[in-house]
């Protein structure tokens, strides 16, 4: 018993290490016109609040990072149809003048769907530019049917109380060999995967492949 629980517990760490040195934070365009850029080119945002979007610019050539001094960006944010909302000058994080930061004002942003962005970047001298253009999806948190489906939960602090008994009831229908209660914390892995899943669909694909191994292992074993 002690050892299929060990295998279990192997195979989520094990896979959720895999997605998480393979996932990069950032989307990297190809060098263009001596630039190139790092940045998401799709993300969420929940209608009335306020959301910052941050970006870098690099040189191809030289790779290094340029400040935001010595860059001018704009960001044009528009609706569906194309129609451009609004236009944005980023401005730099005072931490690291490296990092650019666009402040997408909860103002612009009122109903729930898709929006596009298109982020454009040049140098001073207007010598080297790159552009990219990118996919916001607008929600108003409240999920399929109310009940937060696949939309990005604001507070995330019960879920580690979840899962501790999620862990805890695949422990013990193990150790009683309780099938049913095994097949009951795979399917609330599958749950946990779909109230999180909109933050970040990749990097917690591993609950989601881990729910279903449980699930299976128990009903089928």
């Amino acid at each position: 018993m002690k050892f299929n629980l060990l295998i279990l517990i192997s195979l989520f760490i094990l896979m959720f290490g895999l997605n998480i040195l393979a996932v990069s934070p950032f989307d990297e365009t190809d060098a263009l016109n001596g630039l190139s850029f790092q940045g998401s080119k799709l993300f969420n945002l929940e209608l009335g609040i306020d959301r910052y979007y941050h970006f870098f610019v690099h040189d191809a050539q030289t790779g290094v990072i340029l400040n935001a001094n010595e860059t001018n960006c704009t960001f044009s944010l528009m609706d569906n149809n194309g129609l451009c909302i609004d236009r944005i000058t980023p401005f730099e994080c005072l931490e690291d003048p490296q990092i650019k930061i666009i402040n997408i004002s909860s103002s612009l942003i009122n109903l729930t769907g898709d929006y596009y962005f298109f982020v454009k970047c040049s140098n001073l001298l207007n010598t080297k530019g790159v552009g990219i253009q990118g996919v916001i999806n607008a929600n108003d948190n409240q999920g399929l049917s109310g009940f937060n489906i696949w939309s990005c939960p604001t507070n995330f602090s019960f879920l580690y109380f979840i899962g501790a008994f999620i862990f805890f009831f695949i422990y013990l229908a193990i150790k009683i060999n309780e099938r049913l209660l095994g097949v009951f914390a795979g399917l609330m892995l599958l749950v946990l995967y779909f109230y999180i899943g909109a933050c970040a669909p990749l990097l917690t694909s591993p609950i989601l492949v881990f729910g279903l191994l449980v699930t299976l292992w128990f009903a089928l074993t």
